[in-house]
């Protein structure tokens, strides 16, 4: 999730928080990673993350967005590349990525906030 990320946001991925520290207790109560990211995208690009299920026919024209899904690879383990238009255009593995599983795959937004 981190390399996409920074991919779509055109950073460093040293600057993307390490949102496998929701694991582990922030503080005095457990926070989950899509509470650690929203935090952050409000805080350095004032922008909120969303992720769905969805018909994919819907998203032809939606921009760049987050496909997170079962890895192909990996059993057991989840995965997310960068897509544009509901197609991915990047695996940040490499050319050997084999994307996520089309089975339950998510759909990740970003939205300006007011």
């Amino acid at each position: 999730m981190e390399a996409s990320l920074a991919s779509i946001l055109e950073i460093n991925i040293e600057d993307v928080p390490d949102l496998g520290a929701s694991e582990v207790s922030s503080n005095i109560r457990h926070l989950p990673w899509q509470h650690i990211l929203n935090n952050w995208l409000k805080e350095k690009y004032n922008l909120q993350y969303i992720e769905m299920t969805t018909d994919w026919a819907w998203t032809r024209d939606i921009g760049y967005h987050i496909i997170s899904g079962a890895s192909p690879r990996l059993e057991g383990l989840n995965h997310a590349v960068v897509g544009l238009n509901g197609k991915m255009i990047h695996d940040p593995i490499g050319p050997e990525g084999a994307g996520v599983k089309d089975e339950n795959k998510t759909l990740g937004l970003f939205f300006k906030r007011m």
